[in-house]
């Protein structure tokens, strides 16, 4: 019996795969690291945001090397709220099955969203990254004292 038979109560289209059919280790061949990847990535914005609030550049980062095209502190600041995400979406799969009409594939392999789960899960994932404040607010205090606003430069 497959991974994604065992996840979903009816057999899908989508087979899962080693590797993503592009080599690139952001894009999910199942369901379960589709729903992974988007939620990481509200995550990564949220992050991106919490630390731009707090005056601090989201690119330099402490713990993740600082690479063009990737903000490197928000990186950091997702580490200690990962783990949530995964169990989150680990309880949620003990639950029940994800339903085939939530993915689509595209056609070189990858599984993606449909737009209404997306948007349902954006919901949901606001009650998980609430927890941004407590991470970013101490890191603020080491740089600088108290957390200030920074005006928006347009």
């Amino acid at each position: 019996m497959s991974y994604v038979s065992c996840v979903f109560s009816e057999p899908l289209s989508i087979e899962a795969k080693p590797l993503s059919p592009t080599g690139s280790l952001r894009l999910a061949v199942n369901p379960p690291n589709a729903v992974l990847n988007y939620l990481y990535s509200v995550l990564e914005a949220e992050a991106h945001l919490a630390a731009a609030e707090l005056g601090l550049d989201p690119g330099l980062g402490v713990l993740h090397r600082d690479t063009p095209n990737r903000d490197s502190l928000a990186c950091d600041l997702m580490g200690p709220i990962r783990p949530l995400v995964d169990a989150y979406l680990f309880d949620w799969l003990n639950r029940g099955p994800l339903r085939q009409d939530w993915f689509f594939e595209q056609a070189k392999g990858n599984c993606r969203l449909m737009g209404p789960f997306a948007a349902q899960l954006l919901e949901i994932s606001s009650r998980i990254f609430r927890r941004y404040q407590k991470t970013t607010e101490p890191l603020s205090a080491l740089w600088g004292g108290q957390s200030q606003r920074v005006p928006c430069i347009a």
